[in-house]
């Protein structure tokens, strides 16, 4: 199971604003205008939630994907091959049930041939 931590930060985020919404409503709002006011809290975290989001994506594209992109279109052909062989090897791992019942975790020959084929044909 691939933890997807975009989709993390956002729903922790949502929640911890959802959950100081409630507390500043129940705490500090009439009961007659919880439910208005609950709307707008509601709306209002969304938009945070969005724009932190758009911002937290920004970031990371220009000081984390970029950068490393600029550096892997400069490398020559063979340390490339060498770099991409040694990312697939860490990112395909795939458990495979042992016979003593524990799980084993080796790399896909499969994925590996297939990334070193895409990366060949696009360094020619």
């Amino acid at each position: 199971m691939q933890l997807d931590y975009l989709a993390f930060i956002e729903q922790t985020t949502q929640r911890i604003l959802a959950e100081k919404s409630k507390r500043l409503i129940d705490e500090y709002v009439a009961s007659e205008e919880r439910e208005v006011e609950t709307a707008r809290q509601t709306n209002d975290n969304k938009v945070i939630v969005r724009e932190l989001m758009e911002q937290f994506k920004t970031m990371r594209k220009e000081s984390a994907i970029q950068p490393m992109l600029k550096v892997v279109s400069s490398l020559p052909k063979e340390e490339m091959a060498a770099m991409a062989e040694a990312l697939v090897e860490i990112t395909s791992l795939k458990a495979y049930p042992a016979s003593s019942g524990s799980t084993t975790y080796r790399p896909s020959p499969l994925n590996l041939e297939r990334w070193m084929e895409r990366l060949l044909r696009g360094a020619r």
